[in-house]
């Protein structure tokens, strides 16, 4: 079952990005608030419903767990917010990547602040993770460069 949750999760957070994108609307200059605000509901609705699934099985829910979760919660909004402001300037092909290497990001950052260690497969990933990021920065430079001659803009 973990397999169907996977490819559904997979298919939904990829079609996110289209939505994502579709409702940055470069004239309006709200649109990114309103996108946080959606996205925080649902977000939101979810933890309801989760918080009653584990009072109807019985588990208990403590309150701190709020107070503990805060910043977490609080720095991933802050990051949404940055995320779909500059959904409205930047290709989704290059923002989308960007973003979801925040993976490999956080292993780094665990290993150089928290001195956790890393698995070879690890390294291995965050490596090929940190070399798709640059050579996408180096192709789309080139290709940015390459329209610039073509209008002239040299």
């Amino acid at each position: 079952m973990w397999l169907v949750y996977g490819i559904l999760t997979t298919l939904a957070w990829g079609g996110a990005d289209l939505f994502y994108k579709k409702g940055a609307d470069e004239k309006q200059s709200l649109t990114h608030l309103k996108t946080v605000i959606m996205v925080g509901f649902v977000m939101g609705l979810h933890g309801l419903l989760y918080i009653g699934h584990m009072a109807a099985h019985g588990e208990a829910f403590e309150p701190k767990s709020f107070i503990i979760y805060f910043p977490v919660s609080a720095m991933y909004i802050l990051s949404m917010t940055f995320s779909y402001v500059g959904l409205r300037y930047i290709e989704l092909s290059v923002s989308s990547p960007i973003q979801n290497s925040s993976g490999a990001l956080t292993a780094l950052l665990c290993f150089f602040i928290l001195g956790q260690r890393l698995e070879k497969l690890q390294i291995a990933a965050v490596v090929l993770i940190c070399i798709g990021v640059f050579t996408l920065s180096v192709f789309e430079k080139q290709s940015e460069d390459k329209q610039r001659r073509l209008k002239g803009e040299t």
